[in-house]
């Protein structure tokens, strides 16, 4: 059983065996060479790997083709109206039927029929007066071949020709006998050039399963200047320093994970420093996620150098150029087009200077787009809108439930206002122990900042019942609003009051929850003597029967027994 199991891969080996050949079995040993003996003299290096994952679709490389001649077995099996094969019509069905030229062009000899399908009727008359058509523009073989033959009906001119026009059929007739002897079934023609001999017929294909594919290098490294405090890129094969954009190219694409692995063992992700679509379709390519997780456990202590390597890589991620696609500024997260932007998005200021264009349509920055909101929106916020400004867009609204009419109200138009138009939400003041409210009688508390000025939030149950029987004024809070039930709900927390009256209904409200809690002390000490009472009543009533009439409710005995009391009796 031990040998079937395979023994892991040991490099070691493999590598000093290669070294002391000096010869080498690929690129990818050749780099892990090179690495190895700059380790070994304490240069800080790194591996450098391009993690490959596999496609979703096979490449077209990677399927088996068919090869022409198998291709032209199966056509032979399948019906075709193309050179040597004759349709005739019968009745209901169409029949192929495989015909061959004689040395004489005119002769036409049937051979096999190849198949029959049913046909309509009305297909059948289209395919008849196709060829009734067709034969009006017929070639007469006959006259090209044989100009003595005298069975041959001669055609009808209905045009005098001219000498030239004689000329030139006799031209024709004499080219057509030198052709028409080569003009063959199964006979293929070589094109050769009139000038020169040189044979124009392509030559064969070569082997489909052998297709010519560029080498491509997953394996490189990272040298650390300590002068220049960064990592520089090496290209071993080549032999050449600061060589990412050519290492980007001999990459298997799409680049998607790169990591780097350093002379303690910790991985590094070095992908932005190789990958040109960070911002574009390598985010739609690569899960985050679920690679930061992966990578964790594998990650060393954050050092200065790492700090300032990321602060390069992000330089170097702004510096990326401009897409050169419209597809490419989709969800980009430095350039906009305005045909990309949301329903509640927009450009301010509206004359900023474009970053550039693309096919005459301007460029924006992203720090440029804003989001808008409604008026009610910018409440829940702490913010309003200023007293007159003007709405900076105008979209449709959602649709909503009007509970007075009972109907949806549908195309009405909302107006957006951005954050520039707006200012902090300023809160009412209590005034006279009346706690301020809204048109639906409810304090508006989305923020603690909210809350009206001279009043307190206490967020205790039942608050407002002894509020009431003190006859002082308690207002619910709205916290937020819940989607449910096919709405939107007010969310409740609590109760807004004065501070003058706080200690109040705290002290109130004491009492109460002591009361609440001695009823409800009485009402259980009540249920046990009750249960306690029925379960000696039936202990009572049990005793009483065992004593008149002997009989054991333990034992389940004393049917004898009482059977015998009733004949005594």
């Amino acid at each position: 059983m031990d040998d079937l199991v395979p023994a892991p891969f040991n490099l070691l080996p493999k590598l000093l065996e290669q070294m002391g050949n000096k010869k080498v079995m690929s690129p990818t040993f050749f780099v892990f060479i090179f690495v190895a003996i700059l380790r070994a003299l304490g240069v800080q290096i790194r591996l450098v790997m391009n993690l490959v994952p596999p496609p979703i679709k096979p490449h077209a490389n990677d399927l088996m083709k068919l090869l022409k001649s198998e291709n032209n077995e199966t056509e032979e099996h399948q019906p075709s109206t193309s050179k040597g094969v004759k349709t005739v019509v019968e009745g209901n069905s169409k029949t192929y039927v495989a015909v061959t030229k004689s040395s004489k062009l005119s002769e036409f000899k049937p051979m096999t029929v190849l198949s029959t399908t049913p046909v309509s009727s009305k297909q059948a008359k289209r395919l008849k007066k196709s060829e009734n058509d067709s034969s009006e523009f017929e070639i007469n073989y006959d006259e090209l071949s044989s100009s003595d033959s005298e069975t041959e009906p001669k055609r009808k001119v209905r045009k005098k020709r001219t000498t030239k026009d004689k000329q030139m059929t006799v031209a024709s007739r004499k080219s057509a006998k030198r052709r028409a002897p080569d003009f063959k079934m199964g006979k293929k023609l070589s094109l050769k050039t009139e000038n020169s001999g040189r044979n124009l017929k392509s030559n064969p294909k070569e082997d489909p399963f052998k297709e010519k594919t560029k080498v491509e290098y997953n394996f490189w490294a990272e040298v650390y200047l300590e002068e220049e405090e960064q990592w520089v890129s090496v290209d071993i094969i080549e032999c050449k320093v600061l060589s990412d954009a050519t290492l980007k190219v001999k990459a298997t694409q799409p680049i998607c994970y790169v990591i780097g692995l350093s002379n303690t063992g910790h991985v590094k992700d070095v992908t932005t420093r190789y990958s040109n679509r960070w911002w574009t379709s390598l985010g739609r390519q690569r899960d985050h996620e679920w690679w930061l997780e992966s990578i964790r456990g594998f990650r060393g202590k954050r050092t200065p150098r790492d700090r300032l390597e990321d602060e390069f890589l992000r330089e170097h991620l702004l510096s990326l150029p401009i897409p050169t696609t419209i597809s490419a500024f989709k969800n980009h997260p430095l350039y906009v087009l305005r045909r990309h932007l949301l329903k509640f998005e927009a450009v301010y200021p509206p004359d900023i200077i474009p970053s550039g264009y693309m096919k005459e349509e301007p460029v924006y920055p992203r720090s440029s787009v804003h989001i808008l909101y409604g008026r009610e929106t910018w409440l829940r916020k702490a913010k309003v809108v200023r007293i007159g400004e003007k709405s900076y867009k105008v979209v449709k609204a959602r649709p909503k439930y009007n509970r007075a009419l009972g109907t949806t109200l549908r195309d009405e138009l909302l107006e957006l206002f951005g954050e520039w138009q707006t200012e902090d939400y300023q809160p009412p003041i209590a005034i006279d122990g009346k706690v301020p409210r809204n048109e639906f009688g409810n304090v508006d508390l989305y923020m603690p900042k909210m809350l009206p000025v001279g009043t307190v939030h206490l967020q205790l149950p039942t608050l407002m019942r002894v509020a009431r029987k003190l006859n002082i004024d308690c207002v619910p809070a709205v916290v937020g609003f819940e989607f449910h039930a096919t709405g939107s709900h007010p969310k409740f927390d609590g109760f807004v009051v004065c501070d003058e009256f706080k200690e109040i209904l705290l002290d109130a409200w004491n009492q109460e929850q002591d009361e609440i809690k001695k009823r409800e002390e009485e009402k259980r000490l009540k249920r046990i003597y009750d249960r306690w009472e029925v379960l000696c009543k039936g202990l009572l009533i049990r005793e009483k029967l065992e004593k008149r009439y002997a009989y054991n409710f333990s034992k389940g005995s004393g049917s004898k027994s009482i059977s015998a009391t009733k004949q005594k009796n």
